[in-house]
């Protein structure tokens, strides 16, 4: 006989959840400074990561704002996903893009990682251009 297993317990705690935050808070102020602090060795290795691909840039520069790989083919004007992932690949294995999927619709969303987020707006203004 096989007995099933009750569903996980769900804890919720209001003390739990405000540490949350506040180790959240603290490790977003470490990596700000982590990215001011080396903002010249990330902006070398994001210039190296895009170099000789102005679509690598384009595609970097679009996903500030967590698009899909469909709104990201559409906007930098590729035939299809495989030719999007031709340029993306490379970025994720550098470490400049990271996934995620959205609880809300099940879709596989591009963002900056830390790194990009974090080095100052003008530094990856002049490296992406646009």
């Amino acid at each position: 006989m096989s007995k099933k297993r009750p569903p996980p317990t769900e804890v919720a705690s209001q003390s739990i959840e405000n540490e949350l935050v506040q180790i959240k808070e603290r490790l977003s102020a470490i990596e700000s400074l982590e990215g001011l602090t080396n903002q010249d060795v990330i902006a070398a290795h994001v210039d190296k990561a895009i170099k000789g691909s102005k679509k690598r840039a384009e595609i970097l520069r679009n996903c500030h704002d967590g698009p899909t790989k469909t709104e990201l083919t559409e906007r930098c004007e590729l035939k299809s996903t495989q030719a999007l992932d031709h340029h993306l690949n490379p970025l994720r294995d550098d470490g400049l893009l990271l996934h995620t999927w959205e609880d809300d619709d099940g879709v596989l969303h591009f963002g900056w990682s830390f790194m990009m987020k974090h080095l100052p707006a003008d530094t990856r203004k002049k490296i992406l251009g646009g």
